[in-house]
């Protein structure tokens, strides 16, 4: 994500995937709901790495082996860059991705939180950003 950043520009990101796009809620029914949030922790597989025309996904990980259905959009992806690329620079992108890291497809990882937070997406910078809660998942033995 760095060497990325460092090429392209953009904000510096945490690396998450997103559950749910905007929810038009306020923080306090957001957190009165969390009761729906009782899921089980899972490991996540990188499949592929895409470009889209979208400052919050112009380049992505696509994930595999999430067992559950609650994905909106219903593809689960982490971005690696926030901007706007033009589609050479997406594709030119993409390509670093693989050079910086000829092994990301196949890569696995375990995501154990979930982290709910509030967002201004006018806010490019991301300063803005709130963390209100964080959950923890856990395995089934």
């Amino acid at each position: 994500m760095g060497g990325l950043r460092a090429e392209f520009g953009g904000p510096q990101i945490e690396p998450h995937i997103p559950l749910e796009g905007s929810l038009l809620l306020t923080c306090e029914a957001a957190l009165a709901n969390r009761s729906d949030l009782c899921l089980r922790a899972f490991v996540a597989k990188v499949d592929s790495v895409v470009t889209r025309v979208s400052y919050y996904h112009p380049v992505a990980l696509m994930e595999t082996g999430v067992d559950f259905n609650l994905w909106n959009p219903p593809l689960p992806q982490m971005s690696l860059l926030y901007g706007h690329l033009t589609e050479e620079e997406r594709k030119k992108a993409q390509e670093k991705v693989y050079i910086l890291d000829e092994s990301i497809t196949g890569l696995s990882f375990p995501v154990t939180h979930i982290v709910l937070y509030q967002t201004n997406y006018k806010d490019k910078t991301l300063r803005s950003w709130e963390k209100i809660a964080e959950y923890r998942l856990h395995f089934n033995n």
